[in-house]
């Protein structure tokens, strides 16, 4: 707030808001200035300049919003994010069974929600256009074979949640978590690029 002048409030105009500030007073039409008396009076009686105008301020308003949507979605970025967190997610129950940290059920359950997540998820994060940049390790067969790829995501979710049901102790842990392991590892082998 500058000195003891009041603050603008949203509904008036940023020029009428700042002459306002600097004059003391907004007793004046900016409409009137930029384009004349007979503007400023079809103005005042509305009519089809103004549903004009605040069709086009609501145009313009989406427009802008759907290129702020677009410009901050960054796929390849989510999905490196998302396969980060499906890596994070299989490090307790991999230490577990190779008996390096005890069983913990909660955290095996958790990890497997995870993974059936990510796995509805991560096949929406590899739209046309994204092949290349951002380091991406995704393979140009993900899109040249997209049934498959999106098959393998399917089995990888269908396995983590079938390992949901049926995981209630260490014995049943072991027996089915390598499953989901395979499926994790078989999209790996078609469609990321090795590391060197």
């Amino acid at each position: 707030m500058l000195g003891s002048q009041p603050a603008c409030r949203l509904s008036t105009a940023d020029l009428t808001c700042l002459y306002e500030r600097i004059f003391g007073n907004a007793n004046f039409d900016w409409h009137k200035i930029l384009f004349g008396e007979e503007a400023a009076l079809r103005r005042a009686r509305g009519g089809p300049h103004m549903i004009r105008g605040i069709f086009m301020a609501a145009t313009l308003a989406a427009g802008l919003s759907s290129v702020a949507a677009l410009a901050q979605s960054n796929p390849i970025a989510e999905r490196q994010q998302l396969m980060k967190g499906l890596s994070q997610a299989g490090r307790a129950p991999g230490a577990m069974l190779k008996g390096e940290q005890p069983f913990d059920l909660a955290a095996v359950q958790t990890s497997l929600k995870t993974f059936a997540d990510t796995a509805k998820k991560a096949p929406t994060l590899f739209p046309v256009g994204t092949e290349t940049g951002n380091d991406t390790a995704a393979l140009p067969k993900v899109w040249s074979d997209k049934a498959d790829f999106e098959a393998k995501w399917a089995k990888f979710g269908a396995d983590a949640e079938a390992a949901q049901a049926s995981i209630k102790d260490e014995a049943s842990f072991k027996a089915n978590f390598p499953g989901v392991v395979r499926a994790c590892g078989g999209c790996h082998e078609s469609y990321r690029a090795k590391k060197n």
